[in-house]
């Protein structure tokens, strides 16, 4: 890196740089100086959606003001009722805005999307629905490839029995056929 800026710069490039050199490291260090004091001014959005360990709204709500955020909760709306959401909890968060682990000032509003009871239910409803939808199309499938697995079997059934009857016409008009030459050669 060095080589790269003496080359850039040539010997009289240089020469200038050394000379402001400590006002370069006195503008970096202010820079690193603000860049502390941001970070210290900053914390992590904690990693409120969980799997395996879900967070309710209260529960969250205690988590984001221990780091220094707020929580702005909004509920999800019954019309956003999803067969997905059947296996989760009342209250249970789902979604962090900003995402976990972003940077941002403290003090800062954190929105938290969470489930109430009453869209739970009408995800549990609309799971429900979608299951029986389910076994309702399974059965009607099994019907029909029984009806199918009959109408096979029938047709083989009956085209034996067509097979069996042609055989044994088959056989009477050899059998009248050869009986008449055995009756003509004996005469």
């Amino acid at each position: 890196m060095i080589s790269k800026v003496v080359r850039e710069l040539g010997k009289q490039g240089l020469k200038l740089a050394v000379g402001h050199l400590p006002e370069v490291k006195q503008v970096a260090n202010e820079a690193q100086h603000q860049v502390k004091t941001r970070l210290a001014q900053t914390v992590k959005v904690p990693d409120l959606v969980r799997k395996g360990f879900p967070l309710t709204i209260d529960q969250a709500e205690t988590l984001v003001s221990h780091v220094g955020l707020e929580i702005l909760p909004v509920p999800l709306k019954v019309s956003e009722a999803d067969p997905a959401y059947a296996g989760h909890s009342p209250d249970q968060v789902l979604a962090v805005n900003p995402k976990p682990g972003k940077r941002v000032a403290k003090g800062s509003i954190i929105v938290v999307r969470y489930i109430p009871e009453e869209v739970l239910v009408a995800s549990q409803r609309l799971s429900q629905e979608r299951d029986r939808e389910k076994a309702d199309k399974k059965e009607a499938r099994d019907r029909r490839i029984s009806q199918r697995k009959d109408r096979a079997t029938d047709f083989m059934v009956d085209t034996k029995n067509k097979a069996d009857r042609v055989r044994g016409k088959a056989k009477e008009g050899l059998g009248q056929v050869f009986g008449k030459k055995q009756e003509d050669q004996e005469e």
